[in-house]
């Protein structure tokens, strides 16, 4: 099930990244975000099965979206394929993005 779950001041994001899925989950993460009762929050993909080129126009617009709003958020969890992404697209030093063992213990 491709959903976001608010969790304290943490957005959690399940199910799998593709171009299907993305305008769903960025909507209910929009409506999440501008229902906070927090000007920080951490957007955690530790739940996302998959991910391509998709989950990168999610992580771009929702960060787009934050700032908009005077927010700001960070990303953590990132499955392996996506991080590699972020990296290969040299978005890895405007994203932010927290390192945790999540995305370590993730196949190479």
């Amino acid at each position: 099930m491709n959903t976001v779950k608010l969790r304290g001041n943490s957005m959690m994001v399940y199910g799998t990244l593709n171009f299907e899925s993305v305008p769903i989950i960025y909507r209910a993460g929009v409506a999440l975000l501008d229902k906070a009762h927090t000007n920080r929050m951490v957007i955690d993909f530790s739940n996302v099965s998959t991910s391509g080129s998709a989950g990168l126009a999610l992580l771009t617009s929702l960060l787009r979206f934050a700032r908009k709003k005077g927010r700001e958020i960070s990303f953590e969890g990132l499955p392996r394929q996506l991080y590699d992404l972020v990296c290969l697209s040299q978005l890895d030093h405007i994203l932010p993005i927290l390192q945790s063992g999540h995305l370590e213990n993730r196949g190479k």
